[in-house]
């Protein structure tokens, strides 16, 4: 039906132009004035059947064609999930303590426990029973790279002399590793004087960063004595670095574990940060490299490392 309809228009179409102007047409290059109306319509009909009529059925068979199959590459191979790490809760809080360093130093009313102070050990620690010596309420020990340990010591409510002027009213958590105050940065790793001429690639090498399954770990504990202080009638309502008590703990507990640690406590449980330059006594405030604000704090006076507002 369209070609015959494009057919009729073309030939009536080409037609009436030899007829008014007596010129040969643009399709047959014939057709003057001389003649006929009859023999010209039906010459323009035939001619424009096997031109426009025939590209309009060539062009109509092209689209209803089989669309070219392109070769394609492969899928991407679906992405592998990480395992949920195994964690393993250990009680110890009734162990026996053999160094007074390890012994609580008194007791507290639940409404004095108003915070959690996050640190790191800065040494190697492998076994739970290794603990009982550390005057902190919980401790976070790497099982291999995909696996930790919970180590509970004491109760929320014992004091323990852990974090300076956050003793008396925070609970204690301490990470085991021997972590970099900015990751990556070996100028910010604390490492015994015997190691004070290590530098660079030799100094990093010393340090060790808590494994994803740890920090995980430290995680769940931050929300467990989050609930446990809320079953209690009270509320934990700051998230503090040891660094923020003291100037002889300026990488306690290093951007790693305060990134994913105490911004979550921040940004999830709801807990207080304080003001941007919030310390106590000689402490430094939390530094822009720790998390992520442009608040202009440094890591230290060798260490600037802040955010452009």
């Amino acid at each position: 039906m369209v070609t015959v309809v494009a057919s009729v228009i073309a030939a009536c179409a080409s037609t009436i132009m030899c007829q008014l102007w007596g010129a040969p047409c643009t399709l047959c290059k014939r057709c003057h004035g001389c003649i006929k109306w009859a023999f010209a319509v039906w010459y323009h009909a035939r001619v424009a059947r096997f031109s426009i009529g025939d590209w309009i059925d060539s062009l109509l068979a092209r689209l209803r064609a089989a669309p070219k199959v392109l070769d394609l590459p492969p899928p991407l191979p679906a992405p592998v999930e990480a395992p949920e790490p195994t964690i393993t809760w250990v009680d110890l809080r009734s162990a026996k303590r053999t160094k007074s360093r390890g012994k609580a130093k008194g007791t507290r009313p639940w409404m004095g426990v108003t915070g959690i102070t996050l640190h790191q050990t800065a040494c190697t620690v492998s076994r739970p029973e290794t603990c009982l010596s550390m005057p902190v309420h919980g401790v976070v020990l790497a099982d291999g790279p995909d696996a930790a340990i919970i180590v509970l010591l004491h109760d929320p409510t014992s004091i323990l002399w852990h974090g300076n002027g956050f003793n008396t009213r925070d609970i204690g958590i301490e990470v085991a590793c021997r972590a970099c105050g900015i990751e990556g940065d070996p100028r910010t790793l604390w490492l015994p004087k015997k190691y004070k001429h290590l530098e660079g690639a030799d100094r990093l090498a010393k340090a060790t960063e808590a494994t994803d399954a740890q920090l995980e770990a430290c995680r769940q504990l931050i929300r467990h004595y989050d609930e446990l202080v809320k079953k209690n009638g009270q509320m934990l309502q700051f998230i503090h670095a040891h660094r923020q008590a003291t100037k002889n703990r300026v990488s306690d507990p290093g951007s790693r574990i305060w990134g994913v640690c105490g911004e979550w406590a921040a940004n999830v449980l709801g807990m207080r940060k304080g003001p941007a330059d919030f310390k106590i006594s000689d402490g430094f405030a939390l530094p822009d490299a720790w998390t992520g604000e442009a608040n202009s704090v440094p890591y230290n006076w060798r260490v600037s490392a802040t955010i452009d507002p």
